[in-house]
């Protein structure tokens, strides 16, 4: 024993006094320490240490006679103490080994010497002592790092966030979305600008890239942006991705391989009382720290060995919050360039065009495939114990549903409503959503023996005014005494005076499943949840005139129209468009409406067609705020924008039985070429995005627009087809098919939007342009 050695340290962090016996004289003990109990009198430990497990076979072994042997002397021999010129009988003999010591040994210890003062630790007990006391002692990992990531996987993993339908849902066994054995293997895309060399000639092509969602953590790159639509997994993902650097990171051999996950969400970024980013990661990560210290250190932000997650900038209603978070990161980013931050939102028009995310890698999150969808279907069945209907049948009547695509959110809520009768199919997602939430407001609450007492039409409709509420203010969350005053004003404002508030928050806020808690705060457990009431709370045409072109409450109106879907009057006075004037107002409203338009499957024929057709004409006219000429630093990355933002509001699949009465309207009104040209395109990527493949290349060999930059989209549309989208074999062969008739016509403009990306890349990458461009002359070699 050496006085300030770690050896030390560890040990007299619990007594004050040790020495080290070690050696020819130890009779039967390797370390003592020295203390003294309640009453002031001494306490003194006689420790045996051992390497490996101890265990006992069908016979004493010879390691097993050794220790009585040791354990005997240690016992009936007086130690001296120097200090007080003393001797001292152990008052405890512990064997201590850094392996495993079974029962069966432990017992024939015991048996053999029969004394009370014996005491046994294994490496179960040592570990936790080691993590909470010294953790430092692991091969020289910083003091916090173990017991930080040993406390973050678990709260990832335990985390209502990443249990869809909380405890009440009908299991108590509800496997965490982040598990292994339930996850589903997200995949990220992009399309890149790559060089390749045909026939001699150099030709630049648009590469699709495409990973697993972990793969992102490979990239060289340090800023990332993760899009993807409401329940398309990205905070899943998010927490999947942190929870794999922590197991990773726990099985790491030295500090250098040990990597440190830090997941925050942008609104408590937006609202956080530190200027800095870097203040808010140290104190996230405190809060899952032994002794209440930061553990990461400077030269682990300046090594890359911290992964900074923020979950949903598009949770923060106000734009200039949204600045400000991308701000901050900004900031961190420069002083810490190494450091990964990756930021996951949906895939807003509003966000895209920050400007402050052009230094970001931008990924998108692809759709689930068959076998993904699959996987959360077997999960869910399970922990509802149902009968299994095959999966294909199931999936292919969820895919019935208007205004929505498979993704994980939605799947799983479908699964889990569904009664599996041929009549179990919600005709849009208005209808999806009230299934489940009929589910989680009516259900009894079996997990605690009590019943609802409050009816779910009236907590149905309290929820709609505490969602409206929050998204008026642009905001996710509310304090529950605010709460509970807003709904005790709605109660009495009907005539309800004698309700019992307290329960009726109980039940809503608490026993629902439908909340999340932080602290004093309460959100729903989704903003998709949020949105479907506060949409189902509009009453007036007055309120959706104010609100259809504002991307924030675009879903809010959707669910508005699929709780109301014959309305055509409403649909057509907001098609007129009082009030809405700037290009970008108008593009926005016919998204809404567009997408709108596919959850109104009672409205008529002919009004689903006047509502599709002023929707293209939208589009079209639109496209000025997006690619004036001569005005647009780069045009053909402004059109591509244009055209991804604008293809989820021509998915409507009437289209494919309607296409003759689609052009006969074109006909009734006089149109430039141009228009025409547009309306055309509008059409044949409706078709595409249904994937009615077939119709669409039947239109697009009559398809001759002068703008060849609706050919280069069309092309994309069919790029994300073959590579991306869930689709049949006929549909990806005919993309193929296409892709290669398309090509030839618009490989200049290929070439130019490559080229546009490049430069982009040299104006964000400044540092790297050397980089780049000797990757460049590589890829022409």
């Amino acid at each position: 024993y050496q006085p300030g050695s770690r050896h030390a340290k560890c040990c007299t962090s619990l007594l004050n006094w040790g020495r080290d016996l070690c050696g020819k004289d130890e009779e039967g003990k390797d370390v003592i320490f020295l203390d003294q109990n309640a009453l002031g009198l001494p306490v003194l430990y006689a420790i045996q240490t051992k390497i490996g497990n101890i265990n006992l076979g069908k016979k004493p072994s010879q390691n097993i006679i050794e220790i009585l042997t040791q354990l005997k002397t240690a016992l009936n021999t007086k130690i001296k103490l120097t200090l007080s010129k003393s001797k001292l009988n152990p008052t405890y003999v512990m064997l201590i080994t850094n392996g495993k010591i079974t029962n069966g040994a432990k017992e024939y210890i015991l048996n053999e010497i029969d004394d009370s003062r014996i005491l046994f630790m294994d490496k179960d007990d040592l570990i936790p002592m080691i993590d909470s006391e010294y953790p430092e002692f692991w091969l020289g990992i910083d003091a916090n790092k173990f017991p930080y990531l040993r406390a973050f996987k678990k709260k990832l993993f335990e985390e209502s966030e990443s249990i869809l339908f909380s405890d009440g849902f009908g299991s108590q066994d509800m496997i965490s979305a982040i598990a292994e054995e339930a996850f589903v293997d997200l995949h990220l895309s992009r399309i890149n600008p790559k060089i390749r060399k045909i026939r001699g000639k150099v030709e630049k092509i648009a590469d699709v890239e495409e990973m697993p969602f972990n793969g992102i953590i490979k990239r060289k790159e340090s800023l990332f942006l993760i899009l993807g639509e409401a329940g398309a997994g990205k905070s899943t993902g998010l927490r999947r991705l942190a929870f794999v650097v922590c197991e990773s990171s726990l099985l790491a051999n030295n500090d250098k391989n040990i990597h440190v996950p830090i997941v925050l969400r942008a609104n408590d970024v937006a609202n956080s009382n530190y200027n800095n980013l870097l203040e808010i990661c140290i104190d996230e990560t405190m809060k899952y720290s032994p002794d209440m210290r930061p553990c990461f250190t400077h030269d682990d932000l300046s090594e890359g060995r911290v992964i900074i997650l923020i979950d949903a900038l598009d949770e923060i209603g106000d734009v200039d919050k949204r600045k400000e978070v991308l701000s901050k990161i900004t900031k961190f980013h420069r002083e810490h360039l190494n450091t990964k931050v990756i930021v996951t939102s949906r895939d807003y028009s509003s966000i895209r065009g920050l400007d402050e995310l052009r230094e970001y890698r931008a990924y998108r999150i692809g759709s689930i495939n068959w076998k993904q969808a699959e996987k959360i279907i077997k999960r869910i069945q399970s922990s509802k114990s149902i009968a299994k209907e095959p999966s294909k049948e199931l999936l292919r009547r969820l895919q019935e549903v208007h205004g929505i695509e498979l993704n994980p959110l939605l799947v799983s809520v479908f699964v889990a409503t569904s009664d599996y009768s041929k009549t179990d199919i919600p005709a849009n997602i208005t209808e999806l959503f009230k299934k489940y939430i009929e589910m989680m407001l009516g259900r009894w609450d079996s997990s605690k023996g009590l019943s609802q007492q409050f009816h779910a039409p009236l907590k149905d409709f309290l929820m709609q005014k505490i969602a409206f509420e929050m998204h008026r203010r642009r905001v996710i969350s509310i304090n529950i005494d605010e709460c509970t005053v807003l709904l005790t004003k709605e109660l009495e404002s009907r005539g309800i005076e004698n309700a019992d508030i307290d329960l009726l928050v109980d039940e809503m806020l608490h026993r629902s499943g439908l909340f999340l808690h932080y602290g004093d705060r309460v959100e729903f457990r989704h903003l998709l949840i949020q949105e479907f009431f506060a949409g189902r709370s509009l009453d007036s045409v007055e309120q959706l005139q104010t609100i259809v072109s504002d991307d924030w409450w675009q879903r809010a109106v959707v669910f508005y129209f699929g709780e109301n879907p014959d309305d055509y009057k409403t649909l057509e006075t907001l098609m007129k468009g009082n009030g809405i004037k700037s290009h970008k107002e108008i593009f926005q409203a016919a998204l809404t409406l567009g997408i709108s338009l596919q959850a109104c499957y009672l409205i008529k024929t002919e009004e689903r067609l006047n509502a599709f057709q002023w929707t293209i004409e939208k589009l079209a006219y639109s496209i000025d705020g997006f690619v004036s000429k001569g005005s647009i630093k780069k045009p053909l990355t402004s059109f591509v924008h244009y055209y991804i933002w604008g293809r989820d509001a021509v998915a409507c699949s009437m289209i494919c039985n309607n296409l003759t009465e689609i052009k006969e309207l074109w006909n009734r009104k006089l149109f430039t070429t141009d228009e025409k040209d547009l309306f055309e395109f509008w059409t044949i990527i409706g078709l595409i995005e249904c994937g009615a493949m077939k119709e669409a290349e039947d239109a697009i060999k009559k398809f001759r627009p002068e703008d060849r930059k609706l050919l280069l989209a069309i092309l994309l549309g069919c790029l994300f087809v073959a590579n991306l989208r869930v689709s049949t074999s006929v549909q990806k062969k005919i993309a193929d098919r296409m892709i290669e008739n398309i090509d030839p016509l618009v490989a200049d403009l290929r070439n130019e939007l490559v080229s546009e990306i490049r430069t982009e890349l040299f104006e964000i990458q400044k540092g790297e342009i050397k980089l780049i461009e000797s990757d460049y002359k590589q890829m022409h070699e």
